[in-house]
């Protein structure tokens, strides 16, 4: 059987930060970007939470303009609160820096990205949809969309620039998948990203 053939750059779990881990943030509509961090002052930060963390990814899911949120990784020891949460709308992959072997620098955020369907919008809202396919091209997408008719076997994302990071479980949804067409800037796509037919 013919499988598309689709690169995977895998992204490990980042170490614990030296002054012990912060408790993450709520699990509900998000799952953490685990092996890369992001520069705050370069990521697309429209609303700040300050010490926000716990409740991080109901800000998120509440914001229809929320695609990812960020954390500082290290808990404020000076105040004992837990650190800020930054709502963005998109990752920029030129400022995403690799923490798998390497401790985030002074500055880095951690990044989740949400699976609300309402903030990522749906696919035949956003795309064109014909049969099974949906054509994504240069729908200004900044996250993959939910799914919302069932047996969509093929999907194409390129042409969408700020799309640069495919989350985890982000085409869990799209069981019929056979085809898929990735932006040139996605730079970071997680293992079980990908639908069941992809994998």
């Amino acid at each position: 059987e013919r499988r598309p053939q689709v690169a995977v750059r895998a992204a490990g779990a980042a170490p614990a930060p030296k002054d012990g881990p912060c408790p993450p943030p709520e699990a509900t509509h998000s799952r953490p970007l685990d092996g890369v961090a992001f520069s705050r002052s370069a990521a697309s930060v429209f609303r700040t939470f300050e010490f926000g963390l716990r409740h991080c990814a109901a800000h998120c899911a509440a914001d229809p303009r929320c695609a990812y949120f960020l954390t500082d990784v290290r808990r404020n020891v000076e105040v004992h609160q837990y650190p800020a949460c930054y709502l963005a709308d998109a990752l920029p992959p030129s400022e995403a820096i690799a923490t798998a072997d390497l401790e985030a620098p002074p500055g880095a955020v951690a990044a989740h990205w949400t699976l609300s369907a309402s903030n990522r919008g749906g696919l035949c809202e956003t795309c064109a949809c014909d049969g099974a396919a949906a054509d994504c091209r240069g729908a200004g997408l900044r996250t993959v969309p939910a799914v919302d008719r069932p047996g969509v076997a093929t999907l194409d994302l390129s042409g969408n620039p700020d799309l640069a990071v495919i989350g985890p479980g982000a085409l869990r949804d799209y069981e019929a998948l056979e085809e898929l067409a990735l932006p040139a800037g996605a730079a970071y796509l997680w293992p079980d990203s990908l639908g069941p037919a992809l994998r």
